[in-house]
């Protein structure tokens, strides 16, 4: 979609104004939830495995927990996000 936009951007009006038709769309914001969705899960995800490169984390109840964190902070991350991209709209 990013590229996308900055074709539109450069071609002109109305190539810009189907972009941001299609962008504010269910389907665009659907794609851009799931975009950050996906962006949160890499961070946090990505944080957890580098407790894990310095050793630390490996017990069966840490990794369990660690799991839950990663998708609860994903989860309450994009609703805050989408959130305030979007005006509230859920």
């Amino acid at each position: 979609m990013f590229v996308w936009e900055l074709y539109a951007a450069s071609s002109g009006v109305e190539a810009m104004e189907l972009y941001m038709k299609f962008a504010t769309s269910g389907v665009g914001v659907a794609i851009a939830a799931l975009w950050i969705l996906s962006l949160f899960y890499h961070l946090f995800n990505g944080i957890r495995h580098l407790f894990w490169d310095v050793g630390l984390g490996f017990d069966l109840n840490t990794i369990t927990i660690s799991g839950i964190m990663v998708v609860l902070l994903t989860l309450v991350c994009t609703v805050f996000i989408r959130g305030y991209i979007f005006g509230g709209v859920l």
